[in-house]
């Protein structure tokens, strides 16, 4: 049996790599990496402003349920809703504020907003806001 040599695979390498086609995969990767780590932060970014957003309504209800109780006034669901965003969202709405604009006698309205801080330096802030509206409750004999 004769054996043949196989020819050497270096050389075609060596003749790809002359013909400039090394540097190409260095370009690409430039060009890749930015874009992918941009994706990458703003999909961060989206996330972190959907957790602020809930932890507004959270603190927007919490405050419309303390308000709501008879003999509660506005001002008392305001503060609970301050002291809720402060406590479950620390560093995530920023400095939060609460109002209780739209309540009247019979509904307690609160609203809580902030600002969501990003990763991202070249995009502004996000504001937030929720508001979550409760029938104040009236006991009847």
């Amino acid at each position: 049996m004769v054996r043949t040599r196989r020819p050497h695979r270096r050389h075609r390498h060596r003749r790809w790599h002359r013909r400039g086609g090394g540097d190409r995969g260095a370009v690409e990767l430039a060009v890749v990496v930015p874009v992918l780590l941009l994706l990458v932060f703003g999909a961060v970014n989206v996330a972190w402003w959907y957790h602020a957003r809930n932890v507004a309504l959270a603190a927007a209800r919490a405050g419309a349920e303390a308000g709501r109780l008879s003999g509660a006034t506005p001002a008392q669901g305001a503060a609970a809703a301050m002291a809720f965003a402060v406590r479950a969202g620390a560093g995530v709405l920023g400095v939060p504020a609460t109002s209780t604009a739209g309540s009247s006698p019979g509904t307690v309205c609160v609203t809580v907003t902030g600002v969501a801080p990003l990763m991202v330096p070249l995009v502004p802030d996000l504001h937030v806001g929720q508001r979550s509206c409760a029938p104040v409750e009236v006991f009847t004999r």
